[in-house]
């Protein structure tokens, strides 16, 4: 059946398995290609991904460090507000104090008013003048 093909079809039956793998090395090579720029897009949104990682990682160290200040500065002014709290509670104890001794004084004050007064009716009975 070969010998009765005409010498055109022989020519390209023999052409067909030549053509049929440059298709495929194209094929291929259109594939490779393909892999290339999916791997070199990946690659790119890997970096892009660790340097994002990188940066919220020193965006928490920094909120982690100003969390600690914070926390070393509530904990000062708890200390103060403690210290400020029992100074109060001092003051309050001498204003006690101070005005358990103003109300001696004003009972003394009143009594020696009293004593006054009678100093000066005894003065007076006996006849005496004082100059005020």
């Amino acid at each position: 059946m070969v010998a009765a093909l005409s010498p055109h079809i022989v020519a390209l039956l023999a052409a067909v398995p030549t053509a049929i793998a440059t298709i495929m090395v194209g094929y291929y090579s259109y594939l490779g290609q393909l892999a290339t720029k999916a791997v070199t897009l990946k690659q790119t949104q890997i970096e892009a991904d660790r340097q994002e990682v990188e940066e919220d990682r020193a965006d928490v160290e920094k909120n982690a460090a100003v969390v600690a200040g914070f926390e070393s500065l509530l904990a000062q002014l708890q200390a103060q507000n403690t210290a400020m709290s029992e100074q109060l509670t001092v003051s309050r104890q001498l204003l006690r104090q101070a005005y358990d001794e103003a109300d001696e004084c004003s009972v003394v004050l009143s009594a020696l008013r009293r004593e006054v007064g009678n100093l000066r009716d005894l003065i007076a009975a006996a006849g005496i003048e004082i100059d005020s």
